[in-house]
């Protein structure tokens, strides 16, 4: 293993910086449009005593779950939770574009049967 100089340690030091605070000044719009997709998935949200966001969703297990998420940040630590939302629900985005491309598939799919076909296997018209 390589040992880093003086340095480079201060010039890696100084962009983490520089990355930490791109991505702080950008946590306002981030939580904004999490929130916004969150209510677009039936996650309800509730500002709590401690004026805090709470988003709870349905997961995978049919349990809910409860993420807690501050309006401001002011270390990369704080962004957690957000980064945790954002993984939620790019995965419930992904769920959903699974089934309709399922969905899709199966309409083509009806659309090429028969009319005898659609009888014999006890498909109405669709």
């Amino acid at each position: 293993m390589v040992r880093e100089t003086a340095k480079q340690r201060r010039e890696r030091e100084e962009f983490e910086s520089v990355v930490t605070q791109i991505a702080l000044d950008a946590y306002t719009e981030r939580l904004m449009d999490a929130l916004y997709r969150a209510s677009e998935h039936d996650a309800t949200i509730k500002i709590t005593k401690d004026h805090k966001f709470m988003v709870t969703y349905i997961d995978g297990w049919n349990d809910k779950q409860h993420i807690y998420l501050t309006p401001t940040v002011d270390t990369h630590l704080g962004m957690f939770p957000l980064n945790e939302l954002i993984r939620v629900l790019d995965y419930k985005d992904a769920e959903v574009a699974e089934a309709n491309r399922k969905r899709e598939i199966r309409k083509n799919a009806i659309a090429k049967l028969t009319d005898e076909e659609r009888v014999e296997l006890g498909i109405g018209n669709y």
